[in-house]
């Protein structure tokens, strides 16, 4: 059967159309039918805390869109949620109605912990490590998980990611050395706070989802092995960034274009929570939250109605 699934991102709003199976092991299959992707940045039109009209009216505008390509396809199972976008605002409950009276759809906001565990159900699926970490540097929000022996042992969500640190530090394109160390600082300051314990996972390897670590991995693909790249990358092109701006943007506009604002700060995130832990490698997983979602929420509430 085909179900659609739409992430609606602090910075990014996504439709994944996947084919589902199951296998002679009683294992779901997904096959990625059809994916699009807008870049809308709400966080953008977030004031006060508050989600301003026009942002909500340009969330109903990308919505209206994947719903015509849902109905070419002829998809009808359609779930949407939303992450930080909607979670991180004071007018919830508001944007949630504005968008289902304009577009149909019920969206199901997340709550941190939520978006971390499905993000570790959707991850771990195809993760070749038994114990270590997990990492999803979203827009708006950063996830990180702890699991051993592939079961979770923390699982926090923190209210800051690429985006919105853009928005809070950066005052040009590409952060400069004081406000590298201001996001750094800032990221710290939140992990000891959560009171996370350091590397109580037994394990060295960093799993990194979401849209900021696959831009991170297109900047050093040569470095890519099996799916993995040791974290000093990411500390030596932070290193080089006060020396080398305009080589490092040149190779960010040739990798990740349209992420050319954000994929630092989520660099810097990233650093920032391998060097706390002390993870030596950061493996790409290709699967994250809207996976999770699918395999957690929608196919058994599908097998249970099929029973």
């Amino acid at each position: 059967m085909n179900y659609g699934v739409i992430d609606i991102g602090s910075n990014t709003i996504r439709l994944v159309v996947y084919h589902c199976t199951i296998n002679s092991m009683g294992r779901y299959k997904l096959e990625q039918l059809f994916s699009g992707k807008e870049t809308v940045g709400l966080a953008n039109y977030v004031v006060n805390q508050t989600l301003s009209y026009e942002g909500m009216e340009r969330a109903c505008s990308v919505l209206l869109g994947f719903e015509k390509n849902l109905k070419s396809l002829e998809i009808q199972n359609v779930s949407v949620f939303a992450t930080a976008s909607l979670r991180n605002v004071s007018n919830t409950k508001d944007a949630v109605d504005t968008i289902c009276e304009k577009t149909g759809f019920l969206v199901d906001v997340l709550s941190g912990e939520e978006e971390a565990r499905l993000d570790f159900a959707g991850a771990s699926y195809l993760m070749p490590m038994a114990s270590g970490g997990l990492v999803d540097i979203g827009g708006g929000s950063t996830e990180f998980v702890q699991f051993q022996e592939k079961r979770i042992t923390k699982a926090v969500s923190m209210p800051f990611g690429s985006l919105n640190m853009f928005r809070k530090y950066v005052s040009e394109l590409l952060p400069t050395a004081k406000e590298y160390s201001e996001i750094k600082h800032h990221v710290q300051e939140s992990l000891k706070m959560l009171a996370v314990p350091v590397r109580a996972d037994g394990g060295n390897v960093l799993c990194g989802i979401g849209g900021s670590i696959r831009a991170c991995a297109k900047l050093m693909e040569s470095s890519l092995k099996d799916g993995a790249f040791p974290a000093k990358q990411v500390d030596q092109i932070l290193e080089n960034l006060s020396n080398s701006k305009k080589q490092i943007l040149n190779a960010i506009l040739r990798a990740a274009p349209n992420r050319v604002h954000t994929i630092i700060p989520g660099m810097i995130i990233l650093q920032t929570i391998a060097d706390y832990f002390e993870y030596r490698s950061i493996w790409v997983s290709s699967w994250g939250v809207r996976e999770g979602y699918l395999l957690e929420r929608i196919l058994p509430s599908q097998e249970a109605r099929a029973n």
